[in-house]
């Protein structure tokens, strides 16, 4: 016997139902079961609202600074070869928040070989700053503020 999939939940009624879960005081499993709805389910949905919130936050581009695109062998200008998306940062500025994306840039210059002994191109590769968290998208002041609101005003990390 095959399983009959439930209809498509619109991401405005997810969200009405992940606000209602949280404002309910209920613990999450009890809310489940009352509304029948499997865990799986909800933490889907709290996940793609949640990406879906954080990708129309306007973001701010890092790469390479304009003299690093200077060959060191040669000094003419560099070509871009790759922009790699890297990370993207939730930055937390006050009562807003801003995504940072950090690019990570590979330039090459081909006019440097002909001044090397080795006769290849140089190519140089942009330094992405570490996380504060391992691959965590979170900034040092959103984890500051995420402890501030725990830990001095009480209120739950949901």
């Amino acid at each position: 016997m095959a399983g009959t999939r439930k209809a498509c939940v619109p991401m405005t009624e997810q969200i009405r139902l992940i606000n209602e879960c949280r404002q309910s005081g209920m613990t999450d499993a009890d809310w489940y079961r009352e509304n029948d709805i499997t865990v799986s389910t909800f933490y889907n949905w709290v996940s793609r609202c949640r990406k879906a919130a954080a990708d129309q936050i306007p973001a701010a581009n890092y790469g390479h600074l304009k003299e690093e695109q200077i060959c060191p062998v040669c000094g003419t200008q560099m070509v871009l070869i790759n922009n790699e998306n890297v990370r993207r940062k939730l930055k937390f500025i006050l009562i807003a928040y801003k995504v940072i994306e950090y690019y990570s840039q590979s330039y090459g210059c081909h006019s440097a070989g002909k001044y090397s002994v080795i006769e290849k191109p140089v190519i140089i590769k942009s330094q992405v700053p570490n996380t504060l968290i391992g691959k965590a998208p979170a900034s040092a002041s959103t984890v500051a503020w995420t402890m501030y609101q725990k830990y001095a005003n009480g209120f739950p990390l949901y």
